[in-house]
């Protein structure tokens, strides 16, 4: 461990079931280009894989501390623990949700010149849908005044430098201090005013947001107001009040401008923004109810949502050998219900596990499937990397991760690759083994243009398989000549399945041991 307490950085990482989460960041933190770390991971008594994750690293990094606590003593427990333990002449704490460019702890130790804080500015990552934003960033200058940069910060608050890296000895005061609603800010208010904060002009933090949209992270349960703003009003009020660098004029401005900021805080938080959430579940709620009812009116009728009807097709096998609600993993999901081959399922009360790697199509399974597991990645027979170019076209059904596809529908019928975004991936038998217990579900769609076969051939079948598998088998064509993929057929056929019926885009096959034996 370094020994150097003039130039150790100290990184707290408190961390609860989050193991996923945690690799990323432990990946991001040990490949700082500032080599001089120490990192203290605080466990909340995590019932996840943290532990094997931590201890991985461990064996490659020895700078890294574990320290697993007997039961979950709460996150300001777990805060304060990690910066109690700490050593550096530097600290800074590290969510296990955020990310960091590799030169942010470098830029801020060489930029800090006397500063309390030193943060860059940051971008947000929704990670479900893949959107970044860009917060409006304080205008905090250093040849600004204490009061300008207090009154700037003030109008435009942002808690996210909260995670930027702090002098070890100017933030002792966190530690005799509870924790409330926006603590976070005030402390950075605290900073500026006493110790002094500056802001690099570059993008080098990620603010990471795991859930569709940014949800309230609260200290405590209330019955009337979301939040508690009383306690950074008093907070932050005395603080002003009792800076004596601040003249009359300054300390009432301030206080006008803190209490006006917290005014539009409230009603954004507790009108605008339930108004919004309320009116977002309302109609996808009452949407979900419409489909459903008009399942369920037309029933006899055997309406399709597939591409060829090829859900009505399965729906007979699943009848013929007895499975009522059979669950589905869907490969290439596309949409929840339109050229959908799982949607008949869903809408009959059967869950599975839907994967889209386009992030705009993918928002509308967050929204319309929500009793499934919704995964917005890639399946590759095997993983290379975490993450792998996807190309998607002017026309979604036929956006694929392979090169050679996406230029052949563009000879085909002029269609455009609209952008390239990297989008992370997994093995079908990752996902099998960490979304469905090992066990494969009763009925595999896949429809990957031009990867299926691959993967296909990476399934273990000595060991849980499918026993339907509806698979695109022809190439794209826009005149209707695609090429039959027979290598698809004769593999299945090797592995146990029959072809029970071909809609020519798509076969569909039947493990046969499962249907003679019903």
């Amino acid at each position: 461990m370094p020994c150097d307490s003039k130039t150790l950085v100290s990184v707290g990482i408190p961390t609860y079931n989050r193991a996923q989460g945690l690799k990323r960041t432990l990946e991001l933190i040990t490949n700082q280009s500032y080599k001089d770390l120490e990192i203290i991971v605080s466990d909340n008594a995590s019932t996840d894989e943290t532990s094997k994750v931590v201890e991985d690293f461990m064996e490659k990094d020895h700078r890294i501390q574990y320290i697993k606590h007997e039961k979950n003593q709460g996150i300001q427990f777990n805060f304060k623990y990690v910066l109690q333990v700490s050593r550096g002449q530097y600290f800074m704490w590290a969510a296990d949700d955020d990310e960091w460019a590799l030169e942010f702890i470098d830029t801020c130790v060489k930029n800090t010149s006397g500063s309390g804080t030193c943060m860059t500015w940051f971008s947000t990552l929704y990670r479900s849908s893949g959107k970044i934003s860009y917060p409006p960033q304080p205008n905090i200058l250093p040849e600004m005044s204490v009061f300008s940069r207090a009154s700037s910060y003030l109008g435009c608050m942002q808690s996210s430098y909260f995670y930027g890296l702090h002098k070890r000895a100017d933030i002792q005061e966190v530690l005799q201090e509870g924790f409330f609603d926006f603590y976070d800010c005030y402390f950075i208010l605290r900073q500026l005013i006493k110790y002094d904060l500056k802001i690099i002009p570059k993008y080098l933090f990620i603010s990471g947001v795991d859930s569709e949209n940014y949800e309230l992270k609260t200290f405590e349960n209330r019955k009337c107001l979301r939040l508690n703003y009383f306690s950074f009003i008093s907070s932050s009020l005395r603080l002003i009040s009792r800076d004596c660098q601040f003249n009359l004029f300054q300390r009432v401005y301030l206080i006008f401008k803190l209490l006006f900021s917290m005014f539009k805080l409230m009603i954004f938080n507790e009108v605008i923004e339930p108004a919004r959430t309320f009116y977002s579940k309302a109609s996808r709620f009452l949407k979900r109810r419409w489909l459903t009812l008009k399942h369920s009116m037309y029933r006899g009728t055997r309406i399709s949502y597939a591409q060829a009807g090829e859900d009505l097709i399965i729906r007979i096998i699943f009848d013929a050998i007895g499975v009522e609600k059979p669950s589905y993993i869907d490969i290439g999901a596309h949409h929840p219900y339109y050229f959908s081959n799982t949607a008949l399922f869903y809408l009959s009360d059967s869950q599975g596990v839907n994967i889209e790697a386009d992030p705009e199509l993918f928002k509308r399974f967050v929204n319309l499937r929500t009793r499934d597991i919704n995964l917005n990645s890639g399946v590759l027979a095997k993983r290379d990397s975490d993450t792998l170019l996807f190309h998607v076209l002017s026309n979604p059904t036929l956006n694929t991760f392979s090169k050679t596809e996406a230029e052949n529908s563009i000879r085909e019928a002029g269609i455009r690759i609209l952008k390239e975004i990297p989008v992370p991936v997994m093995t079908l038998n990752e996902i099998i083994q960490q979304y469905c217990d090992g066990d494969f579900p009763d009925f595999l769609s896949l429809d990957i243009e031009g990867m299926d076969l691959e993967v296909l051939k990476s399934i273990d079948f000595s060991n849980s398989v499918p026993t339907v598998i509806c698979v695109e088998s022809v190439s794209f064509s826009e005149s209707g000549r695609g090429v039959k993929n027979k290598r698809i057929g004769e593999f299945l056929s090797q592995k146990g399945y029959f072809l029970y019926a071909d809609t020519h885009i798509n076969s569909i096959f039947v493990l046969k041991s499962r249907w003679l034996r019903n």
